[in-house]
């Protein structure tokens, strides 16, 4: 799916070149798997750390730092201050403060 390729791009994402093509694919297919109607705790699980990490991987710093401040905020109001979401929340909170840097 969508992480996997997401994965794919990261070495050329390093090396100075992503490729905008593969990343619209990952991008397309997040939108199909959205549209199948993922819950919300799915969507805080799945989707939206793929969205984030796309966004930056586009270098859309703006849009980035939007997805993974909303990624933090959604992991927060479906799972609370369990310690599963903790940890996420706080992956989120440091993808947002790269990008914000």
């Amino acid at each position: 799916g969508a992480r996997l390729l997401l994965l794919r791009e990261i070495p050329f994402f390093v090396t100075g070149s992503a490729r905008p093509e593969a990343l619209d694919d990952v991008q397309d297919k997040l939108v199909a798997a959205l549209a199948h109607g993922l819950d919300r705790e799915a969507q805080a699980q799945k989707a939206m750390p793929v969205a984030a990490v796309c966004a930056a991987l586009h270098g859309d710093r703006g849009p980035a730092l939007r997805a993974a401040e909303e990624w933090q905020q959604e992991l927060r109001g479906s799972f609370g201050d369990a310690a599963v979401a903790e940890a996420a929340h706080a992956a989120a909170r440091r993808l947002g403060s790269e990008l914000s840097a």
